[in-house]
């Protein structure tokens, strides 16, 4: 066996006296006395002993504790709003319309973002700058979060699979936002890639934008009614002399057989002030422009029920609600005139003799609802056979 590199030191055994020595003395030069331990043994056992019952009150009390909410912990609350002053509470339909998103906004292409100038009804074969308002309601920031958007067909999707409607990717980008507290909870973030419309029908496709961070995943399902995750946008505009039918066909050839409701309502329009987006320089203006093309609009949440069509063992039947108490839900209609031809051609038809109108223009349709020189929106919300309901919005302008 070869010797190792550094040989082992050799030491020879020590006596009593030399150990001593080497051990040295404490300070008053004696040896350092080794005390025995006087708890070598356990300790003889009292019957009467017991533990203290802090332990148990602190488990109690958190038993006791209501639950917090998420804007209550150290976690992210990352939403898209739908209307303003929601703070991310779901379901919101109903009353709350929920696919009227004040949060998604277009640009023409090529354009910064201006708040007074952005597009409300996008025209087929243009292209634009997709924007949205993204907010973080928790107590930690949200790092590393990532915002992803889509275009849909035009038509009543819910969020559940459905061979109608196939999202298509438009793009998305990633961002930081800090906590509630900190000035920079809400960012207006662009979209990485352009959307050029490419659809030909007149009513334009849904846009559907979600949000979501490492610490505030999104479950992936496109449900802006229970998921704050998520926002949708279906609005279109019809305006003057154009006519509310072709739209209305359009939406209406989605209603497949498995709907059991339509319900139409209106609702009064607005302008937002925009003074706050001025301060922040995100609008050049302090007001509105002129007419209605833009996102700069505001819609009363109560409505007006205006017609429903009902399916039943007996096939479809179109109600008359226009003369039906506003506001709330319309009261369950009985059975009204049957549609025998396809609901696309049979309801603007019903809804000219409802209204006592030869067309369905926008000024005819704002004049039967007393309103010539102000818009209205109209609402059309499907429910399918599990109950779940969703909407398109029509901009009706003078």
């Amino acid at each position: 066996m070869p010797e190792p590199d550094i040989p082992r030191d050799q030491h020879d055994d020590l006596t009593a006296d030399d150990d001593a020595t080497q051990r040295g003395t404490n300070q008053e030069g004696n040896e350092d006395t080794h005390a025995t331990d006087d708890h070598s043994e356990l300790p003889t056992e009292d019957p009467n002993y017991r533990p203290h019952d802090t332990s148990a009150r602190i488990e109690q009390m958190l038993r006791e504790d209501k639950p917090r909410q998420r804007t209550q912990t150290l976690f992210p609350y990352l939403m898209i709003r739908a209307v303003p002053g929601d703070r991310g509470a779901r379901p919101l339909w109903e009353p709350t319309v929920c696919w009227e998103s004040c949060d998604i906004h277009l640009m023409p292409v090529g354009q910064p973002f201006d708040f007074s100038r952005t597009v409300l009804n996008p025209v087929v074969g243009s292209t634009y700058t997709v924007f949205v308002h993204v907010w973080n309601l928790g107590r930690t920031a949200a790092y590393g979060a990532r915002l992803r958007v889509w275009w849909i067909e035009p038509g009543f999707f819910n969020g559940t699979p459905d061979p109608r409607y196939q999202p298509h990717f438009i793009g998305g980008s990633y961002f930081d936002l800090g906590d509630r507290d900190s000035g920079e909870s809400h960012r207006l973030i662009e979209v990485n890639a352009p959307w050029t419309v490419t659809g030909n029908l007149p009513a334009h496709e849904c846009l559907m934008a979600a949000v979501e961070c490492a610490t505030d995943p999104w479950d992936g399902v496109l449900d802006s009614n229970g998921h704050r995750h998520v926002g949708q946008r279906n609005l279109n505009l019809v305006a003057g002399a154009q006519s509310l039918t072709p739209t209305l066909a359009a939406l209406l050839s989605k209603f497949g057989k498995t709907d059991t409701r339509l319900t139409i309502s209106h609702a009064g329009v607005g302008k937002a002030k925009l003074e706050g987006a001025f301060e922040r320089g995100l609008s050049k203006s302090r007001e509105t422009l002129e007419g209605w093309d833009h996102g700069g609009l505001t819609f009363e949440a109560s409505a007006a029920p205006l017609a429903s069509v009902v399916r039943d063992k007996g096939g479809l039947h179109f109600n008359d609600l226009h003369k039906a108490e506003r506001g709330g839900r319309p009261p369950r209609p009985t059975r009204g005139t049957i549609i025998k031809t396809p609901l696309a051609k049979a309801l603007p038809v019903l809804l000219e003799r409802e209204l006592g109108i030869a067309d369905l223009t926008a000024s005819s349709v704002l004049a039967a609802l007393g309103s010539p020189a102000e818009p209205r929106v109209l609402r059309l919300v499907v429910a399918d056979s599990a109950q779940r309901e969703t909407g398109y919005s029509i901009v009706v302008a003078p």
